[in-house]
């Protein structure tokens, strides 16, 4: 009889070990004695970066890191999760549900599993909602026939505000626009010089000039410009876009918001 216990015994801490060995193997994708030391100096420098991050560029350091980590341990599943956690940091959900969806391969039973799924469903409808570089394209070109609104207080030049010095925005590439450079305000077309933005995400900032002679006193004048337009693409329905104006005569710097609404038939 205490024969049988012991052998029973033997076959229960025998069977307990074994289970831990799986465990270490599901819940990394990798045994843990196989990962490269090389992999977790990467992975433990991408975690460092995540801590020190600010705001969503500083991602990009963490990023590299954990994209080093997955070259040396492909098969490793923690530097995925940790990449699909930075790439939503950084807004770019469909990058963030591919890293955590691999994730969930090589590690099917880690304890937090249910817990990603969650949250790839969840970047899933966030995705879906977010335009994409060729839907901002399409809002830059368009929103100026959408509905145009103020909001906040307003800081007015002299020489006043126009929203259609901004001038025209036109698509060049497939991920790229025409926006201008130095306009030079009733003058000809021609006069006017153009730069090329590329657009890597929802928030896009255009510097330029212009010049524009103004009345004073019966007499024509020369205003110069330094502006910059900073649009946010919130929806694929609704921009927000601010206009700072800096007058190179005087120095003056003028301001105004707006809330801008794609039409509803």
């Amino acid at each position: 009889m205490g024969h049988l216990k012991k052998h029973t015994s033997k076959k229960l801490i025998l069977s307990a070990c074994f289970l831990f060995v799986i465990s270490m193997f599901t819940e990394t994708g990798i045994f843990a004695q196989d990962i490269p030391e090389e992999a977790q100096k990467h992975l433990a420098r991408g975690k460092a970066a995540v801590e020190m991050a600010k705001n969503p560029e500083d991602y990009k350091a963490a990023i590299t890191e954990f994209q080093q980590a997955i070259q040396i341990a492909p098969t490793w599943g923690e530097p995925h999760y940790q990449l699909g956690l930075a790439y939503e940091k950084m807004e770019k959900y469909s990058d963030a549900i591919a890293s955590l969806k691999r994730y969930v391969e090589l590690a099917p039973d880690a304890e937090n599993v249910k817990e990603v799924k969650e949250l790839i469903y969840k970047l899933e409808f966030k995705a879906e909602q977010t335009p994409t570089v060729s839907d901002i394209i399409d809002i830059m070109v368009n929103m100026y026939n959408w509905d145009w609104s103020e909001t906040g207080e307003r800081v007015v030049l002299n020489s006043g505000f126009y929203l259609y010095n901004l001038g025209k925005i036109e698509k060049v590439g497939e991920n790229s626009v025409r926006v201008p450079f130095n306009i030079k305000i009733y003058n000809t077309p021609n006069s006017t010089t153009y730069q090329t933005l590329e657009i890597t995400g929802p928030k896009i900032k255009i510097d330029f000039f212009s010049d524009s002679p103004w009345v004073y006193s019966d007499t024509w004048l020369y205003a110069d410009y330094s502006q910059v337009f900073a649009i946010e693409i919130i929806s694929k329905a609704h921009v927000k876009l601010t206009r700072t104006v800096k007058e190179v005569r005087t120095g003056k710097i003028g301001t105004c918001n707006y809330d801008i609404v794609k039409k509803t038939k």
